[in-house]
């Protein structure tokens, strides 16, 4: 479980925002549930599926610390500016997926490199200034992915595959109260 300030919080945002609620608890996550074996993350079954999205997504915010007008993007932008946001750029939240922003449009200029995670303002990825003009996800090779979760730590215990997302794995026959290691396969990984 959360935390009890976590969870808190995020039971109030759920009904405003899921998005928020999810990164308030992967907050938690990495501060407040070391696993007792060998340091290993023990990851609460409520976040499981939102670690798991197939979609590269990434939001962009016109101000510093995700404020102001914001652009969200599912796969290439070719032109923030075509989408009706200006190319200053302030913060970014990165849900999911890693990603290759450049400072002008048509994937042009210096590249920037950001993995899952939150950059509050443009020196956390950095830029030398506040414009971006496009992006694009960092393409994987192949389709066929699947991931494999374990209960105990490096790869051992009861271990069930996914192939597709899941939203609940109690209802895929996990009945286990986290889950310590994972693996990916993929065919062009």
């Amino acid at each position: 479980m959360p935390c009890s300030s976590c969870w808190k919080a995020a039971k109030k945002k759920t009904k405003q925002k899921t998005k928020q609620t999810q990164t308030i608890l992967k907050r938690c996550i990495c501060k407040r549930f070391p696993s007792a074996q060998n340091g290993a993350l023990a990851v609460p079954l409520l976040l499981t599926a939102s670690l798991f999205s197939s979609l590269p997504q990434i939001t962009f915010y016109e101000g510093k610390c995700f404020t102001g007008r914001k652009l969200e993007v599912c796969g290439s932008c070719g032109s923030f500016q075509d989408r009706g946001f200006l190319n200053r750029v302030n913060s970014i939240c990165v849900q999911s997926g890693a990603w290759v922003c450049f400072d002008h449009p048509d994937f042009r200029g210096q590249q920037y490199i950001l993995e899952h995670g939150e950059y509050p303002d443009f020196y956390r990825w950095n830029g030398r200034s506040d414009h971006l003009g496009s992006c694009r996800p960092v393409g994987m090779h192949g389709e066929h992915y699947r991931i494999e979760i374990f209960e105990g730590s490096h790869f051992s215990g009861p271990s069930l595959e996914l192939t597709e997302d899941c939203s609940f794995l109690q209802g895929q026959g996990w009945d286990k109260t986290c889950i310590n290691a994972l693996k990916v396969y993929g065919d062009g990984a």
